[in-house]
C-alpha cells in the first residue's frame, strides 16, 4: 500500500506529517505511529492545505461527533 498523511496544526500553521496506520475500528482507524498525545490533526479543508501553510483553526470537537 502507499504512504499516509495527515496535518497538524501547531501555531497558526499546518505541518504534514507521516502516519503508519493500524486496525479499522468501525469508521475509525488506528494511527500506530506518527503522532504525539496531544496533537491536534486538522480534519476539515486538507484539500488546499500544503506543508506550513497558515490557518485559522476552528473550537475542538469531541472525537466521534
Amino acid at each position: 500500500l502507499g504512504e499516509y498523511f495527515v496535518y497538524v496544526a501547531d501555531n497558526g500553521h499546518a505541518y504534514q506529517r507521516k502516519v503508519t496506520l493500524g486496525t479499522r475500528i468501525g469508521g475509525m482507524v488506528v494511527v500506530r505511529s506518527g503522532l504525539k498525545t496531544g496533537d491536534k490533526v486538522v480534519v476539515e479543508g486538507v484539500q488546499k492545505l500544503r506543508d506550513s501553510s497558515a490557518i485559522n483553526p476552528a473550537p475542538e470537537r469531541p472525537v466521534g461527533k
